[in-house]
């Protein structure tokens, strides 16, 4: 049994941005970038892409294959159903759920994560939510396997069977969470680094242009924070971009 595996879950049938996982990204997809950067977290043992057991979503389980990754596939609104079937293939103690959404998601962040919910022997941890202060998007979410399968036993609800550790959240009776906060130096959790629209695509285009040349795309939060301190711009046009593509819609 391993110690840590990492469940990602992608699809193609996002209503803002259909096809999104797959979308190009410095060179790469949405997806492709994230999996060269979770494959350096020196806590995760392996990484498992969790997606639908619909056709629109073959290439994604293609991909993974070519970066050398086992795939699950499931009900696309049953989520947690495929966390529990990637812990059945790839039994673990310790589960990371990250999404597809996320690819610049920081190996170095999910292994100070994994410290962090070993040393405080939680059920859950997480550092991807705004209370924990770091930029959206490069945090994560630990859980232990024991919650896992309990959390897949007790939640009935659709909203807690797609959101995953949701049914966590809202029974801090029955479960031990720890939130990681993040230091001073990376406290911006208004700068957001996820994707939902094309306009995301767009700006984190020119991030990874703008960083310093790596090939391996290894770059750190504290890098792109202080990229983004920097050139306040990126973000004033990328809001805007929102804001007017809203209008539209």
């Amino acid at each position: 049994m391993l110690k840590t595996l990492a469940v990602v879950q992608a699809r193609m049938g996002s209503s803002r941005l259909p096809g999104k996982s797959l979308r190009p990204l410095f060179g790469r997809t949405v997806l492709g970038l994230l999996l060269e950067r979770l494959k350096r977290a020196r806590k995760i043992e392996a990484i498992v892409v969790a997606t639908s057991d619909r056709a629109v979503d073959d290439p994604i389980v293609s991909l993974a294959a070519r970066y050398g990754l086992q795939s699950v596939r499931g009900s696309e609104g049953d989520v947690l159903d495929r966390f529990q079937q990637a812990l059945f293939e790839v039994p673990a103690q310790t589960v990371v759920r990250i999404c597809a959404d996320n690819p610049l998601t920081d190996p170095q962040q999910v292994d100070t994560l994994v410290e962090y919910f070993e040393n405080g022997g939680y059920d859950y941890a997480y550092s991807n939510r705004p209370e924990c202060g770091l930029p959206c998007g490069v945090g994560a979410e630990v859980i232990s396997a024991s919650a896992l399968r309990l959390v897949h036993q007790k939640a009935t609800s659709a909203q807690h069977r797609e959101h995953v550790t949701l049914h966590v959240l809202d029974h801090p009776a029955v479960f031990e969470i720890g939130a990681l906060m993040a230091p001073p130096a990376l406290w911006y959790p208004q700068f957001r680094l996820d994707v939902d629209y094309e306009e995301d695509l767009a700006f984190l285009e020119n991030i990874c242009a703008l960083l310093r040349p790596a090939p391996e795309a290894n770059w750190t939060t504290p890098e792109i924070v202080e990229l983004l301190l920097a050139k306040p711009d990126l973000l004033t046009l990328r809001d805007e971009a929102h804001s007017t593509t809203l209008v539209t819609r």
